[in-house]
């Protein structure tokens, strides 16, 4: 999606938030990697009113994101709705919104949520697995374990010119260095 757009935003959880601090940088590194350093950061502390606050604040602004990427997708439906009820804008055609979780309301037809979609059970196994190994090892040490998602395309975002793939029904979004 990065050339389709040139005004990027981040709507965050809270500030302090490990999974937020996470993603954040996640998504602003991928962005700096392809040259892009303006991006607008506001928080919606994983707050409905806070986030409407939040989306007003980049909507009012002069310059406008014509994409964004939210923290998680009540956050996201929530900013789609500000966007087009509040400002009038057409999503995906004016403005892309990216949520992650991929949670219930993100596949309803009214908002057809792009959304990062966690492997909840591959999660569940290597949580395990890192439980079993500390029992055994009677050391317990914090460590990060990183299980990668996939982006779930539906239609709140402009679809990538490349890396669609479908499988089970499901249009996802796979980078060629992930194949």
């Amino acid at each position: 999606m990065v050339g389709e757009h040139q005004r990027y935003a981040y709507v965050g959880g809270a500030a302090d938030s490990p999974a937020n601090i996470i993603r954040q940088h996640g998504y602003l590194t991928a962005l700096q990697e392809q040259g892009i350093n303006d991006v607008q950061v506001v928080n919606g502390n994983y707050d409905t009113k806070q986030t409407i606050r939040a989306a007003y604040r980049l909507f009012s602004a002069p310059s406008v994101p014509d994409t964004i990427f939210v923290a998680n997708d009540h956050m996201a439906i929530t900013v789609m709705d500000v966007a087009r009820y509040e400002f009038g804008l057409q999503i995906p055609q004016e403005v892309s919104v990216i949520g992650y979780d991929d949670t219930g309301p993100s596949g309803w037809p009214s908002y057809a949520l792009t959304s990062v979609s966690q492997p909840v059970q591959e999660m569940v196994e290597a949580a395990i697995e890192l439980l079993m190994k500390q029992i055994e090892s009677g050391i317990i040490e914090p460590e990060q374990i990183i299980v990668p998602g996939m982006m779930v395309v539906h239609h709140s975002a402009r679809r990538p010119q490349s890396g669609i793939i479908e499988k089970e029904g499901v249009s996802l979004f796979q980078p060629q260095e992930f194949k």
